[in-house]
């Protein structure tokens, strides 16, 4: 008999990604259904079974497989399969103390992914514009006929073969493959703390990923998120619906705290680490390399508000001195209102060997917070010019008190006090 034992439904997207996906069981067999959440979703289910053919056939000499699928009435059903995953499989390495071995590990699966989509070369096409926004790509790029953007550590199982296990989010236009190497990298390596040590072997670099390129591969994965909500609004932003005179604060999708590193030459896009932001927070511990004597923390994408829980240097627990361009602080708070927000010229103290932050990013419009500013400064400019005011005012009095008709005034009133 048919049991579900798990189910997960993804249905805080656009309702033409809408679906379900669950595990079912009937004695001792496993099995994944996924199902459209409705009528609008099931040609994205549905083509899952195209995928499975054509990405079989991109990796068919690879020695890739991709998970058994059939069809079933409101969508497919794939196979259960178990075994370690390559996330898995890389995190043992590092937990054992195997970290140069995890990496090369790690080079020689990105290192195949680049190899299979270097096919064609690649060109800018309008479905690619709808999917991914309209980045600004170098020339010279390639790519494969088909590509699933999802090959993540996550989804490779080591079977026999090796089988990726998910590759909903596939497409048949023109795609970067570099841009698949970063979402495999990024998604390892930026999502775990005991993971970012990998970045001081200069991964994007030896895959010979440019400045250029992944300042346009972020951009392509904001685009892309909004591209799978769409005009579905998630509960979680509904709250300036149904609370009036509440101002938004909208939630973030698909961004990243970046860290800039300066040996004296500025801040540059490849001495730069990219922590992402979940559910508007993030906390890290950003070692520091050796030489560095700036640093620039860079919350998000877009004008925001940044409640700084902790932004010490380690060991020593001392607080980071930083420039903020359009901000200005409350207590905790940082209002910056511009995209592209930062806090940059961050002396490194001598010894230090990290850099601890903990901080929520709430993206705020920021014409809200240039009002905000506006009515700051105009009160400000009211409580300074009370100060000087009141010095002037102390000032007279202090005048007043030296005088000849003060001093004998005085004396009156001693004498009257006696009397």
């Amino acid at each position: 008999m048919r049991k579900v034992i798990y189910s997960k439904f993804s249905n805080e997207r656009d309702p033409r990604f809408s679906i379900r996906t669950d595990i079912c069981q009937d004695g001792d067999r496993r099995w994944i259904e996924k199902t459209a959440a409705g009528e609008k979703a099931l040609p994205h289910v549905k083509n899952l079974l195209r995928w499975q053919q054509e990405l079989g056939e991109t990796f068919k000499d690879c020695g890739l497989a991709f998970n058994e699928c059939e069809e079933m009435e409101n969508g497919v059903r794939l196979a259960y399969l178990q075994a370690e995953s390559l996330e898995e499989y890389l995190d043992e390495k590092l937990d054992q103390g195997f970290k140069e071995e995890a990496f090369q590990d790690l080079m020689n699966y990105l290192r195949f992914l680049q190899k299979v989509h270097s096919r064609k070369k690649f060109e800018k096409t309008a479905m690619f514009e709808q999917v991914f926004g309209d980045a600004k790509l170098p020339d010279g790029l390639f790519c494969a006929e088909v590509s699933d953007i999802d090959l993540v550590c996550s989804n490779l199982l080591l079977a026999k073969p090796a089988t990726i296990i998910d590759y909903e989010w596939t497409f048949d236009f023109p795609i970067p493959g570099n841009y698949i190497v970063y979402r495999a990298l990024h998604y390892y390596v930026d999502t775990h703390s005991k993971r970012q040590g990998f970045h001081e072997f200069l991964p994007y670099q030896k895959l010979g990923i440019t400045d250029q390129e992944l300042k346009a591969y972020r951009e392509m994965e904001v685009q892309f998120q909004r591209y799978i909500t769409g005009n579905h609004v998630p509960m979680r932003e509904m709250y300036r619906d149904i609370s009036p005179g509440i101002k938004e604060i909208k939630v973030l999708m698909g961004e990243n705290l970046q860290v800039y590193e300066s040996f004296g030459t500025g801040f540059e896009e490849h001495h730069s680490r990219l922590y992402p932001i979940r559910e508007e927070k993030v906390q890290v511990r950003v070692p520091i390399s050796e030489g560095v004597d700036y640093l620039r923390v860079d919350p998000g994408s877009c004008a925001c508000a940044v409640k700084i829980h902790k932004l010490n240097f380690q060991p020593g627990d001392i607080p980071a001195q930083y420039h903020c361009e359009n901000g200005w602080s409350s207590g905790q708070w940082i209002y910056i209102a511009k995209d592209d927000p930062n806090l940059t010229n961050i002396p490194v103290p001598a010894g230090a060997e990290e850099l601890e932050i903990y901080l929520e990013v709430h993206p705020v419009e920021a014409g809200f917070l240039e009002g905000m500013a506006r009515r700051f400064q105009k009160e400000e400019a009211q409580i300074r010019s009370l100060r000087e005011e009141t010095q002037q005012l102390g000032r007279k009095i202090d005048e007043m008190e030296h005088t000849k008709v003060w001093k004998a005034y005085q004396r009156y009133r001693g004498m009257r006090g006696k009397e």
